[in-house]
């Protein structure tokens, strides 16, 4: 049923297709598979499909431009056997949400997936509980991008106070504080984005040596979510690059400003 059906794609990790090869496929039709069909509560019918790692962006620009479909993108997190979980990763037992922040959560897990999307609350409404909270639920990997060094520290605090982790288990990247990843791993747009500095001979510094090897590892790793604070002051570039360079299945986006 054109224009009325959607199409939902569940992501695999970028830089791998459905057939394990290395190089992702060329960005084509034929990069997704029909999985079923199913019908929606309207009666029209939702077509749905897995994606070949790398193609997920232009394969919706083709949908949307030649069929008029939109692909919904899921992250079906309970089935996946891949990404490793986090052990115990969990909310706190003292930790409450408001009703408004289970509201954002629910559609973000609505149909028991996690889903794409940006949360858009008022300042001081809790825009980084209902992040750890998104975090938690899903219960894998998470990588978080802030837009200043300050913003690293309160996420990293805010993760410690209201879920189930320790310290080494939420790592941060920034000028002054270069952690290996850990379960939670948290940057700035610019960090994620610069890369580490040669010496005239083509070698690295100490320093830089080991923000390569950090670099290197962040992408090689699947993450099952990607939080991004303050998505609207990030450069469309930088953030741009972010989303190429990392493996995620499903991205949030966390706001006080309307887009």
């Amino acid at each position: 049923h054109p224009k009325r059906a959607g199409a939902g794609a569940k992501q695999q990790p970028q830089g791998e297709n459905a057939d394990g090869d290395d190089e992702p496929a060329a960005p084509t039709a034929s990069a997704a598979s029909l999985i079923f069909t199913d019908a929606a509560d309207d009666g029209s019918v939702v077509y749905k499909a897995e994606v070949k790692g790398g193609c997920l962006r232009e394969l919706r620009r083709q949908v949307q431009v030649t069929h008029g479909f939109h692909i919904d993108v899921q992250y079906d997190f309970k089935s996946d056997a891949v990404t490793p979980q986090v052990p115990g990763f969990r909310l706190r037992d003292t930790t409450k949400l408001r009703a408004y922040q289970e509201a954002s959560l629910e559609r973000f897990l609505r149909g028991g997936a996690a889903r794409n999307g940006v949360v858009v609350l008022p300042c001081g409404a809790g825009k980084t509980l209902t992040g750890v909270a998104a975090a938690a639920a899903v219960g894998r990997p998470v990588i978080v991008m802030c837009i200043n060094e300050l913003s690293v520290r309160q996420w990293r605090e805010q993760f410690m106070k209201w879920a189930t982790l320790s310290r080494k288990q939420v790592s941060v990247f920034t000028g002054k504080n270069k952690e290996w990843p850990a379960d939670v791993f948290i940057s700035t747009y610019n960090m994620m984005t610069t890369e580490a500095v040669r010496l005239p001979d083509g070698t690295y510094s100490e320093s830089q040596a080991w923000k390569a090897r950090i670099l290197a590892e962040v992408e090689r790793r699947p993450w099952g979510l990607m939080l991004l604070d303050e998505v609207h002051g990030a450069p469309a570039a930088d953030f741009q690059r972010v989303l190429d360079r990392v493996r995620y299945h499903c991205v949030l986006g966390l706001t006080a400003t309307l887009l």
